[in-house]
């Protein structure tokens, strides 16, 4: 397997990026071809956009992909 231009995402560098933060702009540009992650990212997101979704800190309409 080679891991050139590769590198493993956290949950709060991924939903960074899905919420559209200013800060995403300056980490997409130097994110590589190829990510990686644990389950855990999958997890820890999930029960966020949930958690905010029931707080009504966000609306389906306002995630961004």
């Amino acid at each position: 397997m080679n891991h050139e231009n590769a590198a493993y995402i956290d949950t709060s560098a991924y939903l960074s990026i899905l919420f559209g933060e200013e800060k995403a702009k300056e980490l997409l540009r130097f994110i590589p071809t190829k990510l990686y992650s644990s389950w855990l990212l999958y997890v820890e997101a999930r029960r966020t956009i949930l958690h905010y979704r029931r707080q009504n800190f966000i609306k389906d309409n306002e995630l961004t992909m």
